[in-house]
């Protein structure tokens, strides 16, 4: 986020702590009651009894407020351990960056072009996959290469259609 948090942690009987760049760091002085969090949980999910579907499960997904004119996403992981709900948020860029502000090489651009490309494929759909460890930047270079298709490729007036499937949704 633009205050360099990169990680919020929320859980029952403990205080609520932060990754503020690279570093965790305690955000309240006071243990969070089962109730409080519960309330969060639904809060955030947007809908009773999130707790009860937590059994023996995670629960992603994304969350997403406006205060004033800015507006913050987070990507939510939710899961339930002995002391009650435990949730997770990191924070998204509301506008995805360009490749040029990522340092995505050209020729991993223009490949990814490349495989977009619908020109000679009769219809057929084309796939690739991105993968790499938690914080690595597979969902900021997937949103980037989106971005860039429709903003700035060659194929921005072919009528692309894009699906992703993400685990955990973001």
């Amino acid at each position: 986020s633009d205050l360099g948090v990169s990680d919020i942690y929320i859980e029952v009987k403990r205080q609520i702590k932060c990754r503020l760049h690279g570093v965790l760091e305690y955000f309240t002085y006071f243990d969070l009651t089962r109730g409080y969090v519960n309330q969060l949980a639904e809060m955030i999910y947007g809908s009773s009894g999130v707790s009860s579907r937590l059994v023996g499960k995670d629960l992603d997904c994304s969350y997403q407020f406006k205060a004033g004119d800015k507006l913050y996403r987070y990507r939510v992981s939710m899961a339930k351990d002995i002391q009650g709900v435990f949730i997770q948020l990191r924070p998204l860029e509301p506008i995805p960056p360009k490749l040029s502000e990522i340092g995505m090489e050209s020729v991993i651009i223009e490949s990814m072009v490349n495989i977009c490309d619908g020109g000679n494929n009769h219809g057929l759909g084309k796939l690739f996959i991105i993968a790499g460890e938690t914080g690595s930047g597979k969902t900021t270079s997937i949103a980037a290469l989106i971005r860039y298709l429709i903003e700035e490729s060659r194929l921005k007036d072919d009528g692309l259609v894009i699906y992703t499937m993400e685990a955990p949704v973001e």
